[in-house]
């Protein structure tokens, strides 16, 4: 964790306990919720009242909605609380409280983003079930237990961040903490190179069935997105490697999380996808 000293300014500004919501989450959480919402419920509308059947990965999905409107609640509550702000602008107690909002949702995009994954895994495996396909049978089962293990590993770094926890939000408490540029570089490094493999192996293996026109533009439509979220992860490690040993935490840490926002929504949204052709169909009679 950083050591955090007050910046020295020639006109101090008064430190709050609470600050405004910034523009950008606003803008930001509103796009990301939208379209998480809207592709979360046109799923379940096609599994529920078209095809009558829900599957594993379809309460997976159901878990990181759950779970990705709950976190960009927290971020809410966290911007509220400071996070995202200068830290000579806020109070002590509003800068515990901003810390503390901070390492919890990294906490909680870990659980979100597996079950997202897992859900896309699931569809791939099921594609390709009865199929001779050897390379794509192990390979979406080598892919599940990395993600699995890393995942979880993440998760406990994470929960255990700072030993005791008190000292996360103030470092005055005697204990220890791990590298936030090395958690963050591990875990930024995984999710890159998971969205890539996960996006890469998808793609390669509809690629070799015989899809109609309509079937290939989905398959255009979830490597566009799957593209984004590459980027997106990748501007979270970029932005992630810039945090450890900045005195303006809170404020440095900020885009990090924007940028998860925006990664959790396009994974959701490839989750979703396959059921689109179904729900067009369904809605054309």
């Amino acid at each position: 964790m950083p050591v955090i000293i007050p910046r020295a300014t020639s006109r101090p500004e008064p430190a709050r306990d609470s600050t405004a919501i910034p523009a950008d989450l606003i803008a930001a959480a509103s796009i990301c919720l939208f379209l998480t919402i809207s592709a979360v419920c046109a799923r379940l509308f096609t599994k529920v009242v078209d095809l009558r059947r829900m599957q594993i990965d379809d309460y997976f999905i159901i878990l990181a909605a759950v779970g990705f409107a709950s976190s960009a609640g927290l971020l809410f509550i966290g911007a509220h609380s400071g996070l995202g702000a200068h830290i000579w602008t806020v109070s002590a107690t509003a800068l515990k409280r901003a810390l503390l909002y901070s390492n919890v949702l990294d906490i909680v995009y870990t659980p979100i983003m597996l079950a997202a994954k897992l859900a896309i895994l699931i569809q791939i495996d099921r594609l390709f079930s009865g199929t001779k396909k050897k390379i794509i049978y192990w390979g979406v089962r080598i892919i599940v237990v990395l993600n699995v293990l890393c995942y979880t590993a993440i998760f406990f770094v994470h929960v255990f961040a700072c030993t005791p926890r008190a000292k996360i939000s103030d470092m005055n408490v005697p204990g220890k903490c791990v590298s936030q540029q090395a958690t963050i570089i591990a875990s930024g490094s995984i999710n890159v190179a998971s969205d890539v493999v996960i996006l890469l192996f998808a793609v390669w293996g509809v690629g070799r069935l015989r899809l109609s026109g309509k079937r290939q533009m989905l398959v255009a439509l979830v490597f566009a997105i799957g593209s984004f979220a590459c980027v997106a992860s990748m501007c979270r490690l970029v932005y992630g490697v810039k945090v450890d040993g900045n005195q303006d935490f809170i404020a440095a840490i900020w885009p990090v999380h924007l940028w998860s926002l925006a990664e959790l929504t396009s994974v959701i949204c490839i989750a979703c996808c396959p059921t689109l052709p179904r729900l067009i169909q369904y809605i054309r009679g």
